[in-house]
């Protein structure tokens, strides 16, 4: 296997990671692995265990992910303290110095953000009432699919510090269309033919999906000036 560069980043889309690169200076992009895992649990599961986990300084998942609390919004940048499964005890510390580092990073470029925990679910959750009982039951203010899924093996490796740099794409309000589960494979490819579906499915949709369009282009600027100024401090740490 050829050598892996000190920071190995993994997110689910190539829209995640194309936002992750524009934050990086192109003189620094050899120094990151940049890794589209794919979308759910198992996806990023097998994309981690294809990496040598142990010859790597960090390993982070990124991209977006939903709020749970008021106060979480569209844009909002998400520095996780620690990550749990919503269907077990098990719960992962990030280092609490790196996260510190990068907080303070994001706080003197003038990007907004929140730190805490971050829990990661097997399906994605669309209704509001299910997302504010999930903070309650959980603690945490957003939730992903994948960060568990990453970060537990690269913990349980050795040699490498799991953390995560996310945003938020929809809010704890932010209602979604249960058929944006259908709109990307396991491969995070876009399935042209389901969108199309939504869309004539009835009239409304196409305003929905241009609300969608909105919010991840919203999130997508917001990750990019994160990891502009988070990139330094994962560089030099």
């Amino acid at each position: 296997m050829p050598d892996i560069p000190p920071v190995i980043i993994i997110g689910a889309i190539r829209d995640e990671l194309a936002a992750v690169a524009k934050g990086i200076s192109p003189s620094e992009l050899s120094r990151a692995n940049l890794i589209r895992g794919g979308v759910g649990p198992d996806s990023a599961a097998r994309a981690a265990a294809a990496l040598d986990l142990t010859s790597a300084k960090f390993v982070c998942s990124t991209g977006f992910c939903g709020g749970l609390k008021d106060g979480v919004d569209v844009g909002d940048i998400i520095v996780a303290t620690e990550i749990q499964r919503e269907d077990s005890a098990d719960k992962i510390s990030i280092d609490a110095a790196l996260a510190g580092k990068i907080t303070a990073a994001l706080s003197s470029a003038g990007v907004r953000f929140h730190a805490g925990p971050l829990v990661s679910v097997r399906e994605p959750v669309f209704l509001r009432e299910d997302k504010r009982a999930l903070g309650v039951s959980s603690g945490a203010i957003a939730v992903d699919m994948e960060s568990f899924a990453i970060s537990s093996p690269a913990a349980k490796a050795g040699g490498s510090t799991p953390f995560v740099l996310r945003v938020i794409s929809d809010s704890v309000d932010d209602e979604l269309p249960s058929e944006v589960s259908q709109f990307l494979d396991a491969h995070g490819n876009v399935r042209a033919g389901k969108i199309t579906r939504f869309i004539f499915k009835r009239p409304t949709n196409i305003a929905r999906l241009m609300e969608l369009k909105k919010r991840s282009d919203t999130a997508s600027a917001a990750l990019t000036a994160a990891w502009k100024a988070a990139w330094p401090v994962v560089r030099g740490f």
